[in-house]
C-alpha cells in the first residue's frame, strides 16, 4: 500500500517538474534571444558648455569642453557608458569684468536606452542618465570639498557608416554639493548647473 502511494506521489511530481523545466527553458531562450554580441564603442566628444549655478538671477557663462567615453551595448536597446570629461564651469557676477570660472574633470556612469534604431542599425536615437563624480582642477574655497557629485541626463543622435559613427549629443548636469570658488571679499556658495551641446565620433569594434 505504501509503495502504491509513493508511486502515485512521484507520478504527480513529474508533471510539475516538467512544467518547471519547460518554464525555465523558455525563460532562458527569451534571454538568449534578447542578447546579442556586445557592441563596443569609443567616443570622442567636444563642444559648447553653458555653465551656471542654482540661482536664476546669476548669469551663465559659455565655455568649451571635451572628453572621451567607452560604451557597451550588451542588449540591442540597453547599454552602459563611462566617460572622462574636461569642462570649465562657473558663473558671472553683474558689475564685475571677470567671470568666475573653474576647471574640473568629471567621470559619468550612464545607463543608455535606444528609443529608435533603423533596420540597418545605422541611425539611432538614445536617451541616457546616471551619476558623475567630479574633481576640481582649479583651487576652490578651502572650507568646501574639492569635488562634487552630480546627476546627468541627456539625448544622443548617431549616424553610422560601417565602424565609424558621427554623434550629436545634449546633456545636462545637476551638481549636488554646495561649492564656493572664493571667500574674499565675501563667500558665495552654490550648486553647479551645466548644459552641454557636443559633437564627435564613435569608433565601434
Amino acid at each position: 500500500m505504501r509503495k502504491k502511494e509513493s508511486d502515485l506521489l512521484r507520478a504527480r511530481k513529474k508533471p510539475a517538474a516538467v512544467k518547471t523545466a519547460i518554464l525555465c527553458s523558455g525563460l532562458l531562450l527569451f534571454v538568449v534571444s534578447t542578447l546579442r554580441p556586445a557592441d563596443f564603442g569609443v567616443k570622442f566628444l567636444a563642444g559648447w558648455t553653458h555653465a551656471g549655478v542654482n540661482y536664476d538671477t546669476v548669469p551663465h557663462i559659455n565655455r568649451l569642453g571635451f572628453g572621451v567615453g567607452f560604451e557597451a551595448w550588451f542588449f540591442k536597446l540597453i547599454g552602459l557608458e563611462v566617460d572622462a570629461f574636461y569642462a570649465v564651469k562657473g558663473y558671472h557676477v553683474n558689475g564685475e569684468a571677470k567671470d568666475h570660472d573653474f576647471a574640473e574633470i568629471n567621470f559619468p556612469l550612464l545607463l543608455k536606452a535606444r528609443l529608435f534604431l533603423d533596420g540597418a542599425s545605422t541611425l539611432s536615437l538614445s536617451v541616457f542618465g546616471g551619476g558623475a563624480y567630479s574633481r576640481f582642477l582649479t583651487a576652490m574655497d578651502q572650507d568646501f570639498d574639492q569635488h562634487d557629485f552630480g546627476i546627468i541626463a541627456g539625448v544622443s543622435l548617431e549616424k553610422r557608416w560601417g565602424k565609424v559613427g558621427l554623434l550629436l549629443e545634449g546633456r545636462y548636469n545637476w551638481g549636488l554639493r554646495y561649492q564656493s570658488d572664493e571667500y574674499m571679499p565675501y563667500r558665495f556658495s552654490f550648486k553647479t548647473r551645466t548644459f552641454f551641446l557636443l559633437a564627435g565620433a564613435n569608433l565601434h569594434f
